[in-house]
């Protein structure tokens, strides 16, 4: 009997239609989106799209794409406006980069940031980045070296391209995660239009889905150091009449939270190695140890500072309280260290080991 249902079975699937399904050549792949926040009315929603267009050349360099945007009360519903003004479907498969324009982050953010959650077609490892001015005036920048649309952005962000310490990579999954949890701060990097380049060396420290401050460059750099054990950076020295640059090839960071109680206490120990590739001064091989002691002095310095700016605004983006909740069990856990982290020592102990001072004294 059912030996006899095969061969219906098989000739009601001949007639199964592929209606959902597209040809490549009618679709439109979406490679970055930006949300900003229109001039006009501060509750609507201005979306950009930017649409890569294929081309058949494989050996051209030009990169061709094109930018569309609606205006309109949801993101929902701007998508599908714009889908009346294109003749291709928008694929979101290939989505790979999210902006928020400056001015949307001033004010909670946790409205937008519900669709890219909920849309099964955006990857949870697309990048999040703040654009300013504007995310469409990020996304309208076109730098001579760029062969496919937005490259330049996956470069920087994957580090396939340009390494820079002062570069944050943030993806959609760890934005939601660290929004979602008790105990850490989410970090967006910030991209700047200047002179027809994109920027990156700047990040905003979020909290309760809203800007609460920005880094400046040093700040960033630091906090990508100490948080992503960064090591491709340069430290400066200047003290005791010295001024030399060290380029780090080795960073580490190992991070302990001491028993809560009056000796509470978040002890950083930072681990460097390196050689001085730059000085205005004479440097000398024989007196590397006294070059260590500044350069250790200089990191404690610094990481304390960066630290303490965090503490002051209670915001806490290298995730202590997270570390703090993993190791404890108690119930009030998380009530304790919010009472606990205001006053909390902050110690910071550096080791350098100078590796030479170049190829000249």
């Amino acid at each position: 009997m059912k030996k006899g249902l095969l061969p219906a079975v098989f000739i009601l699937l001949m007639f199964v239609g592929g209606c959902g399904f597209k040809d490549i050549d009618n679709r439109f792949f979406v490679v970055t989106m930006g949300i900003d926040r229109p001039d006009e009315d501060g509750d609507l929603i201005k979306v950009s799209l930017k649409l890569a267009i294929p081309t058949g050349d494989t050996k051209s360099d030009d990169s061709r794409f094109v930018i569309v945007t609606e205006t309109s009360e949801t993101i929902s519903e701007a998508i599908r406006i714009i889908k009346s003004r294109v003749d291709k479907e928008l694929d979101f498969g290939h989505l790979k980069v999210i902006l928020l324009g400056d001015q949307l982050t001033d004010e909670s953010i946790k409205r937008e940031m519900d669709w890219f959650y909920r849309r099964r077609d955006i990857q949870k490892i697309a990048w999040i980045a703040i654009g300013k001015p504007t995310a469409e005036e990020v996304m309208k920048v076109k730098p001579p070296s760029e062969r496919l649309a937005s490259n330049s952005l996956f470069l920087s962000f994957d580090l396939q391209g340009s390494e820079s310490p002062y570069t944050i990579s943030t993806y959609l999954f760890q934005f939601y995660r660290e929004s979602k949890s008790k105990g850490v701060c989410p970090v967006l990097p910030v991209i700047k239009v200047n002179n027809g380049l994109l920027e990156i060396n700047q990040a905003d420290i979020f909290k309760d889905y809203k800007r609460a401050i920005r880094l400046s460059k040093n700040e960033t750099k630091t906090f990508n150091a100490l948080k992503h054990e960064f090591e491709k950076q340069q430290l400066t020295v200047k003290e005791q009449g010295k001024f030399f640059v060290v380029s780090i090839d080795n960073y580490k960071s190992d991070i302990k939270i001491t028993d809560a109680g009056k000796g509470a206490a978040v002890e950083v120990g930072i681990s460097v190695q390196g050689t001085i590739e730059e000085s205005r001064s004479d440097l000398s091989e024989k007196e590397l140890e006294t070059y260590n002691k500044l350069l250790e002095k200089e990191i404690e310095r610094i990481v304390t500072g960066l630290l303490k700016k965090f503490q002051e605004k209670s915001l806490d983006p290298m995730g202590f309280g997270l570390a703090y909740r993993a190791s404890r069990f108690e119930e009030d856990e998380w009530e304790k260290w919010k009472g606990i982290y205001p006053e909390i020592s902050i110690k910071v102990k550096a080791d350098s080991k100078i590796m030479g001072t170049g190829i000249i004294e």
